[in-house]
């Protein structure tokens, strides 16, 4: 959940990137919003590198989800 509301929604991405310059890499949502807004407001090209970054780190993080979901699903259904 902080990762959307660090995904420079409400505010520019280099506040946040100023401070962690790896962020900009691990957070699949920073990535997608950039793009978009560069596209769409700006009228510049995609970042293709960035994009597949974010990609694969989307990819990375469901993975691990699946892999965390899978092995504790019957711990979780105890408290239900």
């Amino acid at each position: 959940l902080l990762g959307i509301w660090t995904s420079g929604i409400f505010f520019a991405k280099e506040e946040v990137v100023k401070v962690f310059p790896w962020y900009e890499y691990v957070n699949p949502f920073l990535g997608l919003i950039d793009n978009f807004r560069n596209v769409l407001i700006y009228q510049a090209e995609v970042d293709l590198v960035l994009l597949a970054v974010n990609l694969l780190m989307g990819l990375v993080l469901f993975l691990i989800g699946l892999f965390l979901l899978k092995r504790y699903s019957h711990k979780a259904m105890e408290y239900i």
